[in-house]
């Protein structure tokens, strides 16, 4: 039987974690790299064709999402970004996960400069978002027909909270 749930704890910085990529029964994936531990490439999310939830935290540096369009079963992604992380933080490719139902981003670094999100309106699926970080605007909301629940808590959309916004 296929490995269905994985989770790594205080990895080493730059750990090469490519090799996660051919775990493709992975429904569940947790990685909690540790305060100091740099996540430099999440390209082998590609790869876990049946994920389903995706927990993610480190230290990110100008790092940039793969594209999650093969990802049909992905439901709920957190990513957590430590105190250390630098950059901007590349959301661009999640508007491929069409199936999200439940999207956390925390990045409170004063070092990173924006958390990028592309507009969610082919997010259809979506019902909870949560972004607790640098915003520089809200275009990301233009045209979205969800989520049902939002939380924004940023340096421009401090402790806003909305709800029901699809009516």
């Amino acid at each position: 039987e296929a490995l269905q749930s994985l989770e790594l704890e205080n990895l080493s910085s730059g750990m090469d974690l490519s090799v996660l990529a051919g775990l493709t029964g992975v429904t569940d994936l947790r990685i909690a790299a540790g305060s100091n531990s740099v996540i430099a490439d999440l390209s082998f999310l590609s790869g876990l064709t049946d994920l389903e939830t995706c927990a993610i935290s480190g230290v990110f540096q100008d790092l940039a999402l793969p594209d999650l369009g093969g990802l049909a079963h992905l439901k709920q992604l957190r990513l957590s970004a430590a105190d250390a992380s630098s950059g901007t933080l590349d959301l661009a490719e999640i508007q491929n996960a069409a199936g999200l139902t439940d999207l956390s981003v925390q990045a409170y670094s004063s070092a990173l400069s924006a958390v990028a999100l592309p507009p969610l309106a082919e997010l259809s699926a979506l019902q909870n978002l949560e972004i607790r970080g640098p915003i520089s605007d809200l275009d990301f909301l233009a045209g979205a027909a969800g989520p049902q629940t939002l939380f924004l808590d940023g340096s421009n959309a401090s402790g806003n909270r909305l709800t029901d916004l699809a009516g």
